[in-house]
């Protein structure tokens, strides 16, 4: 069949924590080409029902394991489907995912951690009975919703760095950090490490993301490179550059050139993204 995108609500108890949760389904039995996936400073559980994918990198090919958690991003992963893609993809609100991992989530940064280092295999393998077992999709979603809700430690998300991260997207990340800890009242010291324990990013990369974000989204829309510069905040044309390629692994050329594939297409929307609405190319 060709490629599913379902999107669900999540229940009532867990809006504080996630995003955004959805149903990918393929059955192509090639291997699919690499996708780039960039960061978008959410913290995602990716459970695989079907085969397995893999992390490029170069000619160089990791198995991912089939159920883990991608930590905070500040640059791109490539990774491609084996197989039947059968996946659950769980986006938490940017500092909704410290509800269910509290401290961990600073040493999840920049990392894909299998999420049997974390919960019990057993628990884990009972999900994935569920999951093969389950007539639709709905079911799928409230498997994998009561399974997060009975390993949520603490019900309440930091309203503070929540409230700083719409002030730095209203900024289009180009807010200096001492101005917005000023603003709530505190040190820059106080608020980068309340800020990165958090959300499991500093708010210097955090906000880094965002203007990169902005700017690939004025590139797409078909902006110069030297407006692109002024609106974001960049000091010149080797900064865009240099951000560009350090969170996406191209040049603004090269973003211009990139093409919308069905997965771009579905997911790339400002409801699944709320900076900009670019999480693939």
């Amino acid at each position: 069949m060709p490629s599913n995108y379902q999107e669900f609500s999540p229940l009532t108890e867990l809006t504080d924590c996630i995003e955004s949760i959805w149903v990918q389904e393929s059955d192509d039995s090639s291997l699919a080409p690499v996708t780039t996936v960039l960061p978008i400073g959410r913290v995602e559980l990716i459970i695989h029902y079907g085969d397995p994918f893999v992390q490029a990198a170069g000619n160089q090919y990791e198995l991912m394991p089939m159920c883990h958690i991608v930590g905070q991003r500040d640059s791109a992963i490539q990774v491609c489907a084996t197989g039947m893609t059968r996946i659950v993809i769980v986006r938490f609100k940017p500092a909704g995912a410290f509800v269910l991992f509290n401290d961990a989530l600073m040493e999840m940064s920049r990392q894909i951690i299998d999420a049997a280092l974390i919960w019990p295999q057993s628990c884990i393998d009972v999900l994935f009975e569920q999951l093969q077992a389950a007539p639709d999709n709905f079911t799928r979603i409230s498997a994998v919703q009561h399974f997060i809700a009975a390993r949520v430690r603490q019900r309440q998300t930091d309203s503070l760095c929540t409230a700083a991260i719409d002030h730095m997207n209203n900024g289009w990340g180009g807010y200096r950090i001492s101005n917005i800890a000023e603003h709530f009242g505190l040190s820059r010291r106080q608020f980068t490490r309340r800020f990165t324990r958090q959300i499991g990013i500093s708010p210097k990369k955090m906000s880094g993301v965002m203007r990169s974000q902005k700017a690939m989204a004025c590139l797409k829309s078909g902006k110069a490179a030297h407006d692109v510069i002024d609106l974001c905040g960049f000091s010149d044309q080797s900064h865009l550059i240099h951000d560009l390629l350090l969170h996406t692994n191209h040049t603004p050329t090269g973003l211009e050139r990139r093409t919308g594939l069905q997965l771009q297409q579905f997911f790339n929307t400002t409801d699944l993204n709320a900076f900009c609405g670019l999480a693939y190319l």
